[in-house]
């Protein structure tokens, strides 16, 4: 069985002005939120296409 990757995962840094509303408006989920500012995001995949 072949399974298909649905989603991206990356981290988002040196991006301030781009706000968590944002991100979510382009249905991307924000896993996590260091100290530093740096967003672990996952990006589905649909919105990549």
């Amino acid at each position: 069985m072949v399974m298909k990757q649905v989603f991206y995962k990356s981290i988002l840094m040196g991006a301030d002005k781009i706000s968590d509303l944002e991100l979510e408006y382009l249905g991307i989920d924000i896993v996590e939120r260091k100290e530093s500012g740096t967003r672990n995001i996952i990006i589905p995949l649909e919105t990549m296409e």
